[in-house]
């Protein structure tokens, strides 16, 4: 049986899937690289994880 603090854990887990669209979004709706650095940085998420796999 899980731990209460694994299944926590496993919560904020977020697969590559997931970062591909985020970063993909937050590219989308940025004023300007400037503002979708920073957006990106906010998120965790790392540029690189929107280019195409």
């Amino acid at each position: 049986m899980r731990s209460l603090d694994s299944v926590k854990a496993n919560l904020y887990e977020v697969s590559q899937e997931q970062r591909y669209r985020g970063v993909r979004l937050v590219a989308s709706a940025a004023k300007d690289v400037e503002d979708c650095a920073l957006l990106l940085a906010v998120l965790g998420l790392d540029p690189a994880d929107g280019l195409e796999r």
